[in-house]
């Protein structure tokens, strides 16, 4: 037999979760209500335009420690000050301090890391930055 305990809690885990979903379900019943407005009044528009056509912004949930665009700003000013291919972990030390966060602390560090890494290769894709020298993590802007 279930203890009691657990499957009062399992309860009411279900219970949250249901509700976040019905929450979740109605507001997206309310969007694509709002969104049907806007393909009509778009048609009225233009009437050549097919709104189907337009594709979706993609929305990030951004964490509010950098604003739009400043990582990859800071990167590249790192980058620029270097003589040679710097390491992504130099690269994240010397933003850490910017950003009122302390290197020697290495659980920021790492998220800092991670961070400067996906920001490096979005740089790499535009043709701002590259890696690939003899040592793996380093980087530098492209010629």
């Amino acid at each position: 037999m279930a203890e009691p305990h657990v499957v009062s809690a399992l309860r009411e885990k279900r219970d949250e979760l249901a509700g976040l979903v019905a929450k979740m379900e109605h507001e997206l019943s309310a969007h694509r209500e709002s969104l049907g407005h806007v393909d009509a009044t778009l048609r009225l528009f233009a009437p050549e335009l097919t709104p189907d056509t337009i594709r979706p912004k993609i929305i990030r949930n951004r964490d509010g420690m950098f604003q739009n665009g400043e990582l990859p700003r800071r990167i590249l000013d790192v980058l620029r000050r270097a003589a040679a291919p710097v390491h992504i972990g130099d690269i994240a030390k010397a933003i850490m301090p910017v950003k009122g966060i302390k290197p020697t602390n290495a659980a920021a560090l790492e998220d800092m890391v991670v961070r400067v890494g996906k920001s490096l290769n979005r740089l790499r894709l535009k043709g701002l930055a590259c890696n690939g020298f003899d040592s793996a993590g380093l980087w530098a802007l492209s010629e």
